[in-house]
């Protein structure tokens, strides 16, 4: 009859029909064992009690070359039954290595490097696009800031020109002679109320500072925030602004004819009196325009901070839910040391030994190898985020697929 059994089969047979006669074998063996040990510790406890002689030696010497026989008995009765294990142990162990999760070769090895390739690539594409989303974000946030900043300069440059347009007009005030009065009057009346739009043009004209921002586009969100509609309601404020300020001048100029009457008809002393104090007045007016300009200024340029905070945060949450809508795909991280100059081992040696080997016992330090002490510093970079800082070395991120 054909025999149509495989070589594992066929060993496995053999091991069967062996494994019925090895109790048998095993115990003439250990019964010869047993014997040969037996005589042997007799001859030892001969020559420890009496001392060697020559009839010692010679039985000593026969027996070593029974001992001899009898090894070669049990090892050539054994030896059919450990051949045949040894077969299908290796018949097992091939089976097993062909689909080892940590063989090197085989195909277990092949599809886990195929899919590290792939999760690396996805990874690669996924922080690619990560580092867009945060670039646009960055200039997001960079576009919100220049336009505080021009907020910021517009509402600087508006409230130094009402404040000088006041303090033109009170020095004109302040300026009044007995003999001027009327001029005073006509002069402050006259003053321009409004905001003319080449004044309103040189606002915000210094130089921004920018990272992500094309110089393109800073003049565009300028222009932008420097609209015709914020020139038309910063005219309306300007007037209405100026005209009260004007009417507070001109109904004081009565007040302002009679004190230097009183002044001209003073004596020496009492005018000087009255002058100084005229004087203080004048500076404290300057004062309070100054400070007027000033809260006013805060006040503005702190809504424009408060506006430009929340503009940022929903930025921030946007960016996030786009960082966030892609399933990262799942990886071992770690890192590979390439080592650029040869150099470059003695600072893996170093900072193994700082960071372990320096707790363990010579006989340990001396059967680590090069590569044990690589592989340490790689493992220790993933896990405490702490790297060999060095040109001789190159840390490359490593993923592995899960």
């Amino acid at each position: 009859m054909e025999n149509n059994l495989l070589p594992a089969e066929i060993a496995t047979a053999k091991l069967v029909e062996i494994v019925q006669t090895a109790p048998a074998i095993l115990k003439d063996s250990k019964t010869r064992h047993d014997r040969a040990v037996e005589y042997g510790n007799n001859l030892l406890d001969k020559a420890e009690e009496h001392g060697m002689s020559d009839d010692l030696d010679a039985l000593m010497a026969d027996y070593q070359g029974k001992l001899r026989v009898t090894y070669k008995t049990i090892y050539d009765a054994r030896r059919p039954f450990t051949q045949i294990v040894d077969e299908v142990k290796k018949e097992f162990t091939t089976l097993e290595s062909d689909i080892d999760p940590a063989g090197k070769s085989n195909i277990f090895f092949k599809i886990q490097g195929i899919r590290n390739i792939f999760v690396t690539d996805k990874i690669a594409i996924q922080k690619k696009k990560d580092a867009e989303v945060l670039r646009l974000q960055n200039i997001e946030k960079e576009k919100i800031e220049i336009e505080k900043q021009v907020t910021i300069a517009v509402n600087e440059s508006f409230g130094q020109y009402l404040s000088g347009v006041k303090s033109a007009m009170n020095n004109i005030f302040e300026g009044m002679k007995l003999d001027s009065v009327e001029s005073t009057r006509k002069m402050i009346t006259a003053t321009p109320m409004g905001l003319t739009k080449i004044i309103f043009d040189t606002f915000a004209k210094q130089h921004f500072f920018v990272n992500f921002l094309t110089p393109e586009q800073v003049n565009e969100i300028i222009a932008a925030k420097k609209s015709e509609d914020l020139f038309v309601d910063l005219n309306d404020v300007c007037g209405i602004d100026l005209m009260e300020y004007r009417r507070e001048l001109i109904e004081k100029i009565p007040s302002k004819q009679k004190e230097l009457e009183t002044i001209a008809n003073a004596g020496i002393e009492e005018a000087a009196k009255l002058e100084k104090e005229a004087k203080e007045r004048q500076e404290l007016e300057a004062q309070r325009l100054l400070d007027d300009a000033a809260k006013k200024l805060l006040e503005v340029n702190q809504n424009a901070a408060v506006e430009a905070a929340g503009k940022t945060f929903e930025a921030t949450i946007a960016t996030q839910a786009q960082l966030f809508q892609t399933e990262a795909p799942k990886t071992k991280d770690g890192y590979m040391i390439e080592v650029n100059h040869r150099a470059g081992y003695g600072l893996l040696f170093q900072f193994w030994f700082e960071k372990e080997g320096c707790s363990l016992p010579a006989d340990k330090i001396e059967k680590k190898t090069i590569g044990q002490m690589k592989a340490f510093c790689e493992a220790y970079a993933i896990k405490n985020d702490e790297k060999i800082v060095s040109p001789l070395l190159k840390y490359t991120e490593t993923y592995k697929a899960k």
